[in-house]
């Protein structure tokens, strides 16, 4: 089962985690990804519009949000060399690949 989904436009290359889907699972998303990624947890900001986390991993930095339309996910920003699939394998593997 594909656990995210990817995509890029002129803000960055978006990693979409299907199994935090809610404004409420971003804790826990957070969790897991600095799990996975070996970084110590941010702190989270509230903005008008989402919860975010900003972070480095890679040489990059990452933003964790969570958005209604993409559910939780982290945003590479753009010219970055950190390949989505790197987070991804990161993550959960080839089985999460999206």
């Amino acid at each position: 089962m594909k656990k995210t989904y990817s995509f890029k436009n002129e803000n960055g290359t978006f990693v979409c985690f299907l199994d935090y889907e809610e404004e409420g699972d971003f804790e826990t998303f957070l969790l897991f990804v600095c799990e996975r990624l070996g970084v110590v947890e941010p702190l989270t900001t509230v903005t008008p519009y989402s919860l975010m986390a900003e972070f480095e991993y890679a040489g990059s930095e990452l933003i964790a949000s969570y958005n209604s339309d993409a559910g939780c996910y982290l945003r590479i920003p753009p010219g970055s060399t950190l390949p989505a699939n790197t987070l991804i394998d990161q993550c959960y593997g080839e089985a999460g690949e999206g």
